[in-house]
């Protein structure tokens, strides 16, 4: 391909993951609700945005759901060539389709590097985490109304962080908010064509699971999708389902390690909420096809993305050791969610316990001193990042309160915790998660470069879910997971445990 078409490919490979998230400070975005965005020309990776200077959003129009979309835009002169051509129509057509997605660009984007404040000396780690769960919360709420909330994976991801946190601490807040967001796409009405669509569905579930039956026609509209999207040759769900032209999914790769936890933890708690089995078997079939395509057999950890037969390859290949954290954690968090909702005596579950230790083992030897993850695993002068570091976490702590993990685990999780504490800035009752990186597409030399931000929606969500789990753990509390009580200390009754 010509750099002319990588650049266009690049192009809309930005624009294309374009509907979750927030805007980081110097990108202009064009909607009156930042909370609809996540992926922008920031996620060319190129610092001033010297590729495509011209590419911006030139005309906005109000969208159904209240907020503005960019109605045209305007692509830079490329240079002409075949690929080049195929590359900037697929580029552009990614990003006419952003337009939904409610955005345009300026020419500056944010560092990547992360300040970290300094966990005090001799401090109460449980207590402090705490509060700030109570905090970030309480600050995303007040900055954001829900019912200007995107149904898309970030909110999605947002979303469970706030419900687990309100389980952990009963705030009705947290719960009122849940319900606008969900009241409000209900009123709407939503579509669900790609996985990127399917992750609100989620709390949906969990809401119909504490009683909220109302929302369940928008779990079962998520699952409907998830049980009869389009497959790949030995069975995985396309990460684009039918949601984008056939010019624009030819250019990505087929499936994405993200689409598991957007579909997998829906199916486990659907198959608890109608008593079906069929829907807890899909979602353990996926994360096992998944996994075993995606899995690297020398370094233990998994591609961010995958072509099934025949060409059969992993997206970027093994041997580039470009392991990239947030897809690594979306692979551990579903694994050890599903692993709560799944019974002892399924097929499934052994396989999936090794799988779950393997990849744990793997990821616990390159946290950073920091007590977090760096954006490229394997690439420790790559920037510390918030929303694989939580994600990966959050595996590490429910894997461990399910006697998944040895205790050893727990030393990571101390260390993780203090991470977590360092990335919040707070100002008053202000607490803001800093570090997070924008949506990223799985390409190699893109994910070094990617740029961070303050307030993305998935990185406040993975926060949440980390700093909870943390504290559940580190406190010994007494929870609920799925199908296994949980007693204090972490420790699962004898006669539901499976530990493989």
């Amino acid at each position: 391909m010509s750099r002319a078409g990588r650049r266009s490919l690049l192009a809309g490979a930005a624009a294309y993951n374009g509907g979750a998230g927030i805007p980081p400070r110097g990108i202009q975005l064009g909607f009156r609700s930042p909370s609809v965005c996540s992926t922008y020309g920031a996620a060319l990776g190129v610092g001033e945005i010297s590729l495509p200077q011209k590419l911006s959003g030139a005309r906005r129009r109000p969208r159904s759901d209240g907020t503005l979309a960019s109605t045209s835009v305007a692509l830079g002169s490329f240079k002409s060539s075949v690929l080049g051509r195929r590359s900037l129509l697929a580029g552009a057509g990614c990003v006419l389709l952003a337009g939904a997605g409610g955005w345009h660009l300026s020419a500056k984007v944010v560092e990547g590097a992360v300040p970290l404040a300094t966990f005090p000396e001799g401090g109460d780690l449980v207590g402090e985490l705490r509060e700030s769960v109570s905090a970030v919360a309480h600050t995303w709420m007040r900055a954001y109304p829900a019912t200007e909330l995107a149904w898309s994976w970030g909110e999605g991801v947002l979303a469970f962080g706030l419900e687990q946190a309100y389980q952990a601490t009963g705030d009705p807040a947290l719960r009122d908010y849940l319900r606008a967001y969900l009241r409000a796409h209900s009123a709407r009405g939503v579509e669900v064509t790609w996985s990127d669509r399917a992750t609100p569905g989620l709390v949906a579930i969990e809401r119909c699971l504490d009683g909220d039956v109302e929302f369940a026609p928008l779990a079962a509209q998520a699952v409907r999708y998830i049980m009869s999207g389009p497959r790949s040759a030995s069975g995985m769900l396309l990460h684009l389902g039918h949601a984008y032209p056939k010019l624009v999914r030819a250019v990505f790769p087929e499936v994405w390690v993200d689409s598991l936890f957007h579909v997998v933890p829906t199916l486990m708690r659907y198959s608890r909420w109608t008593s079906e089995p069929r829907y807890r078997d899909e979602g353990a079939r996926q994360l096992v096809l998944f996994l075993r395509a995606l899995t690297d057999p020398r370094s233990g950890l998994v591609a961010h993305a995958f072509n099934d037969a025949p060409r059969a390859e992993p997206v970027p290949p093994f041997e580039s050791g470009a392991f990239w954290a947030r897809g690594n954690g979306w692979a551990l968090a579903t694994l050890v969610d599903a692993l709560g909702w799944l019974p002892a005596q399924h097929s499934s579950r052994a396989e999936l316990i090794e799988m779950t230790r393997r990849l744990a083992a793997r990821l616990c030897a390159l946290q950073a001193e920091s007590g977090l993850f760096h954006t490229l695993l394997l690439e420790p002068e790559s920037y510390r990042e918030t929303a694989g570091s939580g994600l990966i976490l959050f595996g590490v702590a429910r894997g461990l309160r399910l006697r998944l993990l040895p205790l050893t685990a727990r030393a990571v999780l101390e260390r993780g915790g203090k991470g977590l504490w360092s990335i919040v800035r707070r100002s008053g009752s202000e607490a803001v998660v800093t570090g997070t990186s924008l949506g990223t597409n799985p390409i190699e030399s893109l994910y070094r470069r990617i740029p961070t931000s303050d307030q993305i929606s998935y990185g406040v969500g993975a926060w949440l879910l980390a700093a909870t789990e943390l504290t559940n753990v580190l406190a010994g509390s007494h929870a609920a997971i799925g199908e296994r009580e949980v007693e204090p200390g972490g420790r699962v009754p004898p006669c539901t445990a499976r530990t493989g």
